[in-house]
Formats: structure tokens, sequence, C-alpha cells
């Protein structure tokens, strides 16, 4: 079997957890299945192009097409425009989409859904970001996808109900956790930690600083939290800027415990274990996700969870994590206060954690794509 994998959206200058997936989905591939010969495309400048990630097995063939992308997404668009396997050395099978693109391809193709969240919360989204999707087509996409790869439960009854999915083309695929989340201290731990300002007992939260992870409760949740603890505890705040994170910084500003609330900015993957091990306790009140890989690393290092009680997130950590309505501060701030008053409840969120992080593996998500990917041609 020989499968082409678009892997355009892993030229970003820091990889999403759509690309953290894509980059260790693509591993364990090549890794369980090394009669199959995967074809990674990528296309774009030749500096784009040289942010792309280096995956190296020998059953992969990585292909750069040096064309800007504006003009390849205007080529595919036209009425007799060129297919993506055209740019390809050689015929392939099937084509592995991890993302949703701009797409045009006569093959059978697998597609992954990671989430509808701009059909359920457009108001999250830039206008730039609302016209990208549409001009992508999501619904387009699935109609023709031959077997579509959702992440979840979740995801896959929102396909059904928002796009009218056939729901018997749905093969749910979980995303998976890296050997290296553990629970494990690691001697570098305490530097790395120190390295990013973290010199007290922290809370921890991962995630872009845009609307849609609710950011502004955590930080008013700390607030009510600092106000009657006896101790200091500082406030760690992990990933990139996003849309209207401004009013994160205003928030923080108006703290009056702004100097412990820190911004970590982008965390290189080598650097997450030891932060998630040092947390008193992992935050992710998210209003909605599709997965909620963050959670899944922080129980799989044994960090105790609290996060919200909707979308796929029930799903994912089942009686592991402390779950609450995003959309009520008062209850993520009882939530944490609880947490930090019982080591008892720290130490049942830790075992509980350990275990439902042991059901989830890169190796299963290759293996059900593996399957989906034989369906396709079968």
């Amino acid at each position: 079997m020989k499968v082409a994998i678009d892997i355009r959206h892993l030229t970003h200058l820091q990889l999403s957890g759509v690309g953290l997936y894509t980059v260790n989905l693509i591993r364990a591939l090549a890794r369980l299945s090394p009669e199959t010969k995967f074809v990674l495309f990528a296309s774009g400048s030749h500096a784009t192009l040289s942010r792309l990630p280096i995956i190296t097995a020998p059953n992969i063939t990585l292909v750069k097409k040096q064309i800007p992308n504006r003009l390849l997404f205007a080529l595919l668009k036209l009425p007799f425009g060129p297919t993506l396997e055209s740019f390809l050395p050689f015929p392939v099978d099937c084509w592995l989409f991890p993302d949703t693109n701009i797409i045009r391809t006569k093959l059978p193709y697998a597609l992954t859904v990671h989430d509808l969240s701009h059909n359920i919360f457009p108001q999250f989204f830039t206008a730039k970001d609302r016209l990208r999707n549409r001009v992508a087509g999501v619904k387009k996409l699935t109609k023709n996808a031959t077997t579509i790869l959702a992440v979840s439960q979740s995801t896959k009854q929102d396909l059904i109900n928002l796009l009218s999915t056939n729901e018997y083309k749905i093969v749910v695929s979980p995303l998976g956790v890296g050997s290296q989340f553990t629970p494990q201290i690691a001697p570098s731990d305490k530097n790395y930690q120190r390295g990013y300002g973290l010199n007290c007992p922290y809370i921890l939260s991962l995630g872009t600083q845009e609307p849609r992870k609710n950011i502004e409760s955590i930080i008013a949740a700390f607030n009510t939290v600092r106000a009657t603890s006896k101790t200091r505890l500082q406030l760690a705040i992990g990933g990139g800027q996003g849309w209207k994170y401004q009013s994160i910084v205003a928030a923080t500003k108006s703290s009056p415990f702004s100097q412990d609330i820190i911004f970590l900015s982008y965390i290189h993957e080598k650097h997450k274990p030891a932060l998630y091990r040092g947390a008193k306790a992992f935050l992710f009140p998210s209003f909605y996700e599709g997965f909620g890989l963050p959670v899944l690393e922080a129980m799989a290092c044994g960090t105790p969870v609290i996060t919200s009680f909707t979308s796929s997130l029930p799903e994912l950590v089942g009686d592991a994590a402390l779950t609450v309505d995003p959309f009520n501060i008062t209850d993520l701030s009882s939530a944490l206060t609880q947490l930090l008053a019982s080591p008892q409840l720290q130490n049942s969120l830790r075992t509980r954690g350990l275990l439902r992080a042991r059901l989830y593996s890169w190796d299963k998500t290759a293996a059900l794509t593996l399957s989906a990917l034989k369906n396709c041609i079968s």
C-alpha cells in the first residue's frame, strides 16, 4: 500500500495540537506498518518548507513542492485544476489528510476531523479564520471522504448532528500520549521549572491565548484562591498569543496578584513533562474541545486535573478529573480551592489520572488509522 499524507500544515513556526498529532501519528504509522510506503507532501516557499519537522523512516518519502501556497490553493480551486497527487513523483493508492485543508484529488481519502468549533462557536474565531474554514469547505470534504477519523465520540456526534455525515464512515480514533509524559521525576525538572520563573508552588494551564480557552476565568479563579491562601502560589499560563489575547493581558494587569501570574509563551516539547509534574493542579476549563491533548498529557504525568464538563472533555477524563461548568467562574474557583485543600483528593486524582492515561497511545491511534486506510482502497 502506498499512502500520501498531507503535511502542508506542519510548516508553521510552532506546532499546534493538530501538528503534534500529525507528527506522532506518522512516526507510529511508519513503525507499525514497515511494508507500507508513506509519501509526505508539503508545499510553500523555501523558507516555509525549511520549518518542517524532521520525520524520517526507511518507508517515508518527503516531497517538497516549492510553490506559494496561495497559488496552489487557487490552482486546486480551478474547475479543471491539478490534483494533489499530480505533484507526487509516483502513483499512490490513497490520501490521508490529518487536518482540513484545500483539497483536490481523484483518489479515495481518509480525513481527520478534530472538531467543529467553527460551526458551534464562530464568535471565538477571527473573520479570516471563518473565511478560511468556508473556503476549505469542511462539509464537502467530509461528504467526499471515503473514511472520516473523528478524534472523539463527541466530534463524531457533532459531525452527524451538524453536517449530516454518514455515521457508518466515521471511525473514532482518539489521540495518544508519548512515553516522555510520565510521573517519574527527572533530575532536570527543577532546572526547567526555574528557567520559566517558577520558584514556588504553582498551578498550570496550557493553551493558545484566545477566547475559546477561557483563560480569563482561570485568572479570576486564581485571584479568588490567592485571596484566601496562606501561602504564595503562582499561576503559569503556557501557549502562544492568539486572537483577542489583549483581554487576557488586561485581566492579568488588574489582578492584585499579577506579579505571580507568569506567561510562559510557547513551551518546548522537551520541557512540558517537567512543567506538568511540578504543578499542584492543571486547569483546562475550555469552552469546547474536540479532544484536549494537554489534559491527557497532564494525567499521564500524574498531575491532578480540573477541566470542563462540556464537549469531549468528560469522555476523555472519565472519573479521573474534577469537571466544572466553564461558564461559571465560581464553579472553577470552588473546585480549585477544594483540590488544593485536600491532599487525599490530589492523590486520588493522580492515581485515577495515571490509569486513565494508559488507555491512550499513538500506536493505538496509528492502528485505527491503518485500518481506515486499508478500507479506503478495499
